[in-house]
């Protein structure tokens, strides 16, 4: 019994944590929206933490906007290009909810689409 409760208690507190590391991005206002660049501050945070970032540029993010896109009108989709000209075709991409700053989506644009390799 003393095991579960300590367990569930390290759920509770850990997702607490990774919901406060969004807030505390440096540079990012919260009060009212999220604006483009302060997207691009909060998936930059983001993506450096990801596995992909070995595979992406970060310091040319930019902000996606296409067909896909669209049918999401509450985030921002910020695109990371990738690092070796094999890899020209994809983009790597994190959604950003424009209200709050959570990240909404992690995936690549590929000349096939958007997929999500981490559904939000």
């Amino acid at each position: 019994m003393k095991r579960i409760v300590c367990i569930l208690l390290s759920v509770i507190l850990l997702s607490g944590c990774a919901g406060k590391k969004i807030a505390q991005v440096p540079g990012v206002s919260y009060d009212n929206g999220i604006t483009k660049e302060e997207a691009k501050i909060i998936a930059k945070e983001y993506f450096l933490d990801s596995k992909y970032k070995n595979k992406f540029r970060s310091t040319d993010a930019g902000v996606l906007s296409s067909v896909e896109t669209a049918q999401h009108p509450d985030s921002w989709f910020i695109m990371f290009r990738p690092k070796k000209m094999k890899w020209i075709k994809y983009k790597h991409i994190v959604g950003v909810d424009k209200k709050t700053g959570k990240i909404t989506f992690e995936g690549t644009l590929s000349p096939s689409g958007l997929s999500s390799s981490t559904p939000y």
